[in-house]
C-alpha cells in the first residue's frame, strides 16, 4: 500500500492528504502500471483501484483502498485499511500520524503476506510533504523497512505537477539485489475535467533488473474519477 503515495492515481497509504473536516469521499482509478516504492505491483500490468476515506472535524481520519495486483504470475488482490490524527502547528504547517494495514487476499495463501506500517509526517504550506514510513513485518517476512519520503505538488494553470522523491531501507540482503537501500523519484503531471483526472508521469529508481523484477524506468499513465462527497 503506498497514506501520501498508493492512494493517489499510480500508487500505498504515503500519498493521502490529510484531512482537517468532516468530509468524504470516494474514488475510481485505472493506471497503466500500480508501483509502490518505484516497484511494479502488477507486473507491469494495468491495474484497478478505488478508495473511500472519511475526516472528521478534529482531524481524526480513516479509509479503505484496493488494488488488483501481481505477484510471480499469480494474480492477488490488495485491500488495505487506515486511519490517523492530523493537526495544525502553525499556521502554514500541520502534523500528520497514522496506521495502515495491508492485506493481500491470494488464490492459495490468504493472509500471508499482511503487514502492519506506521507514518508520521509534517506537510508546509499544503503543498510540500515529508513523510517517514515504518513496519518491522514487511510482507510478513519479518522485515524491518524505512521510508523517507518528501513530495511537492505545484499548480501551473489548469495542470498540477507532482515531484516526489524517496529512500527505502530494509535490513535484509536479497530483498532488492545485493542493495538494502535504494531512491526513487517520481514525477507527473494532472488535469483535472470535471472531477477526472488524467494523469502523465515517470517513475524512476536506482534499482535495475538484476537487484528486481519490474523496477525499470517507466512512464505511467492513469485516470481517476472522484465521486460524488458526502458530509
Amino acid at each position: 500500500m503506498n497514506t501520501v503515495c498508493r492512494y493517489t492515481i499510480v500508487c500505498p497509504l504515503m500519498l493521502l492528504p490529510f484531512t482537517v473536516q468532516a468530509d468524504a469521499d470516494w474514488s475510481l482509478s485505472l493506471v497503466s502500471d500500480y508501483r509502490y516504492n518505484g516497484v511494479s505491483q502488477s507486473e507491469g500490468r494495468a491495474a484497478l483501484q478505488a478508495g473511500a476515506g472519511y475526516g472528521f472535524d478534529n482531524g481524526i481520519y480513516t479509509g479503505v483502498w484496493g488494488s488488483n495486483a501481481r505477484y510471480n504470475d499469480d494474480s492477488v488482490m490488495e485491500a488495505d485499511v487506515y486511519a490517523g490524527y492530523a493537526f495544525p502547528l502553525t499556521s502554514s504547517v500541520a502534523a500528520d500520524i497514522g496506521y495502515g494495514r495491508y492485506h493481500y487476499l491470494f488464490s492459495d495463501r490468504v493472509g500471508d503476506f499482511n503487514y502492519d506500517e506506521y507514518y508520521a509526517g509534517l506537510q508546509f504550506a499544503g503543498s510540500t510533504s515529508l513523510y517517514y514510513y515504518y513496519t518491522d513485518d514487511y510482507l510478513g517476512m519479518d522485515i524491518a523497512q524505512n521510508i523517507y519520503k518528501l513530495s511537492h505538488t505545484q499548480p501551473l494553470g489548469d495542470y498540477v505537477l507532482r515531484v516526489a522523491v524517496a529512500q527505502t531501507e530494509v535490513d535484509q540482503p536479497g530483498l532488492y539485489g545485493d542493495e538494502e537501500e535504494y531512491q526513487y523519484g517520481d514525477i507527473s503531471l494532472s488535469r483535472n475535467f470535471s472531477g477526472t483526472a488524467l494523469t502523465v508521469g515517470i517513475m524512476a529508481t536506482s534499482l535495475d533488473e538484476e537487484d528486481r523484477d519490474y523496477a525499470d524506468d517507466v512512464v505511467y499513465i492513469g485516470i481517476s474519477q472522484a465521486l460524488p462527497a458526502f458530509r
